[in-house]
């Protein structure tokens, strides 16, 4: 696990203690029937959060376009917006727990 990235997070948190962590794992790290599956982190950032629909959305213009499609009006699309949230985001990568055949044990 690179320092950086623990640094950039205890950087972030210590900024924005208000602000909610919500770890981001990349679908390689997770598989099989295991009990915990390893990752490192990648990256730390801030982003933007929205729910919709019982589902999660961390890219707003996705979140805009689906309820585009879904024939959802200027008004609704700008409601759902608004409830939109900043919040920490640790990416999750197979890092250096990825295995010589590409799986994650």
């Amino acid at each position: 696990m690179k320092t950086e990235h623990i640094k950039d997070l205890i950087r972030l948190i210590t900024e924005n203690p208000e602000m909610d962590v919500i770890p981001l794992i990349h679908y390689e790290v997770v598989g099989g029937d295991y009990g915990y599956w390893g990752g490192e982190i990648e990256r730390v950032e801030l982003g933007w959060f929205c729910e919709y629909n019982e589902r999660r959305y961390s890219d707003m213009s996705d979140l805009s376009e689906l309820m585009e499609n879904e024939g959802q009006d200027i008004a609704a699309i700008n409601k759902v917006l608004k409830t939109q949230r900043q919040v920490i985001y640790i990416f999750i990568g197979e890092g250096i727990c990825k295995t010589a055949g590409g799986t994650n044990k």
